[in-house]
């Protein structure tokens, strides 16, 4: 009568153990673009510079960042 309840217990505690196992979802890859510039702030080229980024699907804030750094 104990080994019976000594399987029975294995066979739950393995089917609830190893049940459904549910896995994390992996985090997006989020690159970071360092600019140093000359000037003292963003201009119109810098502005071409993120159109061009989001046309190849980089969208600021999304999947990447971009740090920009002037001279001062």
């Amino acid at each position: 009568m104990m080994n019976i309840k000594i399987v029975v217990s294995l066979i739950i505690s393995s089917i609830l153990g190893f049940g459904p196992i549910v896995h994390a979802q992996q985090a997006k890859k989020v690159f970071r673009v360092g600019v140093l510039s000359p000037r003292l702030r963003i201009e119109i080229r810098d502005e071409t510079f993120r159109k061009g980024l989001r046309d190849l699907g980089y969208i600021e804030g999304q999947n990447i960042i971009i740090e920009w750094r002037f001279a001062e």
